[in-house]
């Protein structure tokens, strides 16, 4: 019997009483992979006593041996299934399902393109980006983590404005939007070959008017924890402002729909570990709007954009790109009024801001590429 696979012994188990343990030690590895060596056996018996109760209910039912079976192999698939989506383990179906729940609502506010035709550009120039896209898009959608990076940035995209915001008083405010497809994949930035995922717009009230001075900036999400590709994408942006030059969100519509065409932007570059990524994939699925809303992971973005700010602020100021300078000068104070407001917050609740600075991938892996990469210009 030790030679037929797993469906054969199944097939020819008789006693009912050793189905939840056999079942439960082909399945070993991905309790451990879900739970760690120290729990899995503590996991395991009482998921063993619990599949017991059920064939219990089963033999009540009058259930025959073979329909056990099935139906004790079914609940247990179904329920490890569970398990691994709430640790944010997705088979490619689930993610395609989170991935089009997070499109639907964040859709509305991607600018189209189309809509820039006339007035701002010519129809042959837009579509000519469009089939630009259309090509990448092909690629992209073969690459499976490239698939599950741009997941995440769509479950990124539902928040970050509110976690970019120090509410309720709207003394400094940023838009968030989703980029139009040819700004996300980097047709609209030939010269630097450069792609990204959000347009911020900041804005800032002076004695209870709104004072608008247009600072624009652009995110780049990472759920990469390979080093060599985050050094390259932080090379990308040290490059940038050594030439002098700034990116641009070529198809940019701003918060109250007073324009519409081309705007300069700051570049950012913001890391999330693929364990923060799950995390936050897993309670998006499972519609946890409450805790999404608190997400610790978003003290770690807003420490990896206000170190980078300072770092590219200093770096603007040293190779004369005046452009980019007043960009991260602008976002610099904005974001040292949310963060005092949300690390007041924070310490009212008794929560150790050093262990939320460090809790998360990117901020330590990000500052320390950084010092390097700007040690070595």
């Amino acid at each position: 019997m030790k030679y037929m696979n797993f469906f054969e012994q199944l097939k020819y188990l008789d006693d009912l009483s050793e189905l939840p343990e056999f079942i439960l030690n082909h399945y070993r590895d991905d309790f451990v992979f879900l739970y760690g060596e120290e729990k899995v056996d503590e996991i395991i018996n009482d998921t063993e006593n619990k599949l017991k109760e059920v064939i219990k209910n089963f033999k009540k039912k009058g259930y025959d041996r073979d329909l056990i079976k099935r139906e004790i192999f079914a609940i247990f698939q179904n329920f490890l299934k569970l398990k691994k989506e709430r640790a944010g383990y997705f088979s490619q179906e689930a993610l395609r399902e989170i991935y089009e729940k997070a499109y639907k609502r964040v859709r509305p506010y991607i600018p189209n393109p189309e809509d820039f035709i006339g007035n701002t550009y010519s129809k042959e120039e837009v579509l000519a980006d469009l089939a630009s896209v259309e090509e990448l898009e092909k690629e992209w959608e073969k690459d499976k983590e490239k698939f599950f990076s741009k997941t995440v940035e769509l479950v990124v995209a539902n928040y970050l404005e509110s976690w970019l915001n120090s509410s309720p008083d709207h003394t400094y405010y940023v838009a968030v939007s989703p980029t139009a497809k040819p700004d996300d994949y980097g047709v609209t930035n030939p010269e630097f070959n450069k792609g990204f995922d959000f347009s911020l717009e900041f804005q800032h009230e002076l004695d209870g008017e709104k004072e608008y001075e247009f600072a624009g900036a652009t995110v780049d999400i990472t759920t990469s924890e390979d080093l060599d590709v985050i050094r390259k994408k932080l090379n990308k942006i040290v490059q940038i402002i050594q030439s002098g030059k700034s990116p641009i969100i070529k198809y940019f519509e701003n918060a109250d729909g007073t324009y519409r065409g081309s705007v300069e932007v700051a570049p950012y570059l913001l890391i999330t570990s693929h364990k923060a990524s799950r995390d936050l994939l897993a309670k998006f699925k499972f519609n946890e709007e409450d805790t999404l809303l608190k997400h610790l992971i978003q003290y770690s973005l807003l420490e990896q954009m206000k170190q980078q700010t300072e770092l590219f602020l200093a770096l603007s100021r040293e190779y004369h790109n005046k452009s980019l300078e007043k960009k991260y000068m602008m976002i610099h104070n904005h974001l040292n009024y949310v963060m005092y407001k949300k690390y007041k917050k924070v310490e009212s609740e008794k929560i150790d801001i050093e262990v939320l600075k460090e809790k998360f991938f990117g901020t330590n892996v990000l500052m320390s590429e950084l010092s390097r990469i700007t040690r070595k210009k």
